[in-house]
């Protein structure tokens, strides 16, 4: 594989900077086939089943050189089909993701949209278990049953009457859903005893699941403590800047002051990850006068900084200080 060199900012990116890239892309393409025992290269284009019959989709995919395989299958009315089975052979088909001409890799499922038997009605949603039996408020829990919407947004799923937000990412035997907060006499802070026997439902176009399942209502993680995480200088250097990063924090710290040993300084902070648990850096400046370090050539080992944030002192992080 090419030996690719970092492009510096600012820098220009040549002809043969990007064959190279090409030629590395290629090559790994390569690598990941043959790990996979797909020999194969490059992409597929997906062939057009509209207007045939379920079962000769079937065999059009079945094709050896062809390298696609069928996934999903569902009716309009939302009634699934088994790849394998023999139900809906002679089904038309009137739709297909992804779209026909679409180029995609070896190996990749296409799902198919049948038109529907007559007579077929989509059965109401049916859940026969969860994949644990407790869960904390605001986490995920995989619902597992038959017959729940194909489009992810046409199932509703309910906590003792509360609707949690179900994940783009389900499927018609598998919903990912979180556990809502708001649930009446659900935990709310993490000392919070848990609720038992919560009823989960699912409701979806074709109805309401007639059979419900319960899990435990757990509280929701403790916050992580603020903390110092690390200093970017080592050693400190008197009269020059000291980055220290402070981590878990919901929002930019107020950075009320940093004390080098008993000598206070002020210092400002700068988000480097936005978000709950953010990380954020603290530009300081070394001060003069720390014992130990007044004197050009001198040093000390393990001054303890204690930084103090939205008015809360910090663990003492000792760090190595020197006098240039």
């Amino acid at each position: 594989m090419a030996t690719l060199t970092p492009v510096q900012p600012g820098q220009l990116i040549t002809a043969d900077f990007m064959n190279s890239l090409i030629g590395a892309i290629g090559a790994l393409q390569t690598a990941v086939a043959q790990l996979s025992g797909n020999t194969s290269t490059g992409t597929i284009s997906v062939p057009s089943v509209f207007g045939r019959t379920f079962a000769q989709a079937k065999a059009i995919f079945a094709t050896p050189t062809l390298q696609l395989t069928i996934g999903g299958v569902v009716d309009v009315n939302g009634v699934a089909y088994a790849v394998n089975g023999t139900q809906g052979a002679n089904n038309l088909v009137i739709g297909q993701f992804p779209q026909p001409g679409t180029l995609v890799a070896p190996g990749t499922s296409v799902n198919l949209v049948l038109a529907a038997t007559s007579g077929s009605v989509a059965q109401a949603p049916v859940i026969t278990s969860t994949d644990v039996a407790s869960q904390q408020v605001t986490a995920t829990l995989r619902i597992f049953g038959q017959n729940f919407a194909p489009l992810f947004s046409d199932n509703v799923v309910k906590f003792n009457g509360v609707q949690a937000l179900v994940s783009a990412l389900s499927s018609i035997s598998t919903l990912i859903v979180t556990v809502p907060a708001g649930i009446p006499g659900a935990p709310v802070k993490p000392t919070d005893p848990p609720l038992p026997s919560v009823t989960v439902t699912v409701q979806t176009p074709a109805g309401t699941s007639a059979q419900s399942t319960t899990i435990t209502v757990t509280a929701p993680p403790a916050a992580p403590t603020p903390v110092v995480q690390s200093i970017q200088e080592t050693p400190g250097v008197v009269g020059q800047a000291m980055h220290i990063v402070l981590a878990n924090f919901p929002a930019q710290p107020t950075i009320n002051s940093v004390l080098f040993d008993t000598i206070s300084v002020a210092g400002a902070s700068t988000a480097i990850a936005a978000g709950a648990g953010g990380t954020f850096i603290v530009t300081v400046t070394v001060p003069a006068g720390i014992t130990g370090v007044t004197q050009s050539g001198s040093s000390r080992a393990a001054v303890p900084i204690v930084v103090t944030a939205n008015g809360a002192a910090l663990a003492s992080f000792p760090e190595n200080l020197t006098h240039l």
